[in-house]
Order: structure tokens, then C-alpha cells, then sequence
């Protein structure tokens, strides 16, 4: 499962835009029973809105912020997680 956000800075006025929730099969927190999930994304989605990354790097025109990344556990310790981010660079 990956929970993640991209966010672009808009050209025009120079703050940061919210582009999309992605991938499209990324759950609803609304629906998801595990209270200690939502407490997680619900911190990392305050974070987010509380530091201006595009301020603090000016050479930055796209985030992707990947705020929970799991791998199944029967495939957990062979390096998947990391290769994703390493790829997604």
C-alpha cells in the first residue's frame, strides 16, 4: 500500500497546489477502521501544511510526499520499500 501526495508549485503565484492523491487505489481514511493509521496520516498531513518546502527550497518545483508505504509481509525484507523511493527520485 502506498499513501502518498504530490504537490507542485503553482508558476503564477508561486505557492504550493495540491495536485492528487495517488495512486487511485490509495484508501480513504474515512473508511479505514485502524485508529492508529489515521493518527499517522492525520499528523503527516499536518506537518505537510505546516512547513513551505517550495520556500525552503527554491529549486523545487514538484513534491511527492509519500507519507506511508508498506510492503507485504511475505515479501518484507528484500529491499521492495526502498527501491520504490530510489526509483520515484
Amino acid at each position: 500500500m502506498i499513501v502518498c501526495s504530490v504537490m507542485e508549485r503553482d508558476q503564477s503565484s508561486h505557492e504550493a497546489q495540491h495536485l492528487s492523491r495517488s495512486p487511485p487505489q490509495a484508501i480513504n481514511l474515512s473508511d479505514s477502521a485502524d485508529s492508529k493509521f489515521c493518527a499517522i496520516e492525520g499528523h503527516a498531513a499536518t506537518l505537510m501544511e505546516s512547513v513551505d518546502l517550495f520556500k525552503r527550497y527554491p529549486h523545487i518545483d514538484t513534491i511527492l510526499n509519500v507519507d506511508i508505504l508498506s510492503v507485504d509481509r511475505d515479501l518484507q525484507r528484500r529491499g521492495i520499500a526502498k527501491e520504490l523511493l530510489k526509483a520515484s527520485r
